[in-house]
């Protein structure tokens, strides 16, 4: 059985990846949230902006993949604190490749739809990368970091990730709450993304690691669908009523908003389906399967 280290392993991303991947791999989690002083035999503490120690724990535990989730994702939070986005996001990554280089290891980065500039959508594995917010620029350096080293590499794109009502992506648990109290809930209608189930993109990321398959992926729904409609869909599978989703346009305020929301950001995954032997979900079928499984 291969080893498997997952930085940022306590978000909510990584604690469905745990779950998911320890059933096929020797899993190691290192984390900011663990307390130095408890490290366990497969949970230990590490700031991926700290090199040496970087270095430390990734040589002590040898894995042979490495799957790096940790980052500052908070887009509003990394356009007002550029410096330190750029450190956690791009330094950071910097000092797991460098790492996973002397060890060998095969790296699986999870990138993000905010590369793209979003305005167009339905962009695909090839298409320029323009991105038009902070968060997103520190995606693509790190992507571009990468991509020019002679590491084996996996780039993972996705974006709107979601899960089911025990862990569940922010946007999800402020909508739940408003639904039990039937107040209701806003939601643009002129921004779109491609929502991705958390169960596709923990079997995409397995088939990734299992195989060590090299190059960039896009790993996400297959439906283009604008926030309110997402929305209606959650309600509608689990028994909320859809009509308490109010639409409303984006509009771009200076004075309220930090920076300026893409509009689009919706991602063409054909390519990845063909090379995953995969078929990712719609809303619908992914919020179904998340309820049937209980995941």
């Amino acid at each position: 059985m291969e080893s498997l280290l997952i930085t940022g392993s306590s978000g909510f991303i990584g604690s469905y990846m745990v779950t998911h991947l320890k059933k096929t791999f020797k899993i190691f989690q290192a984390d900011k949230t663990f307390i130095a002083e408890s490290n366990t035999e497969d949970c230990v503490f590490m700031d991926i902006t700290d090199s040496h120690l970087v270095n430390q724990v990734i040589q002590k535990y040898c894995p042979d993949v490495v799957l790096h989730l940790a980052a500052i994702k908070d887009v509003s939070f990394c356009q007002i604190n550029p410096d330190k986005a750029k450190r956690v996001n791009v330094n950071g990554t910097k000092n797991i490749l460098d790492s996973c280089t002397k060890v060998g290891a095969f790296l699986i980065f999870m990138s993000s739809d905010y590369v793209f500039e979003g305005t167009t959508g339905m962009y695909s594995e090839e298409d320029l990368r323009n991105p038009s917010t902070i968060y997103g620029s520190t995606k693509k350096e790190s992507e571009d970091l990468i991509i020019d080293s002679d590491i084996r590499y996996c780039i993972s794109r996705s974006g709107g990730v979601y899960g089911n009502t025990k862990r569940q992506s922010s946007l999800l648990t402020w909508a739940t709450e408003r639904f039990k109290r039937g107040q209701v809930v806003k939601a643009f209608s002129n921004v779109y993304n491609t929502p991705t189930c958390i169960y596709d993109l923990c079997k995409g990321i397995e088939l990734i690691a299992k195989e060590h398959l090299e190059g960039i992926f896009h790993i996400a729904g297959c439906q283009r669908t604008k926030r309110s409609d997402f929305l209606r869909e959650y309600a509608f599978s689990y028994g909320f009523d859809p009509g308490l989703v109010v639409e409303e346009n984006y509009e771009f305020i200076p004075s309220l908003n930090n920076y300026r929301r893409p509009v689009d950001l919706s991602l063409s995954s054909k390519v990845s389906e063909k090379n995953l032997e995969m078929e990712f979900l719609s809303v619908r079928e992914g919020f179904d399967i998340l309820r049937n499984l209980n995941i």
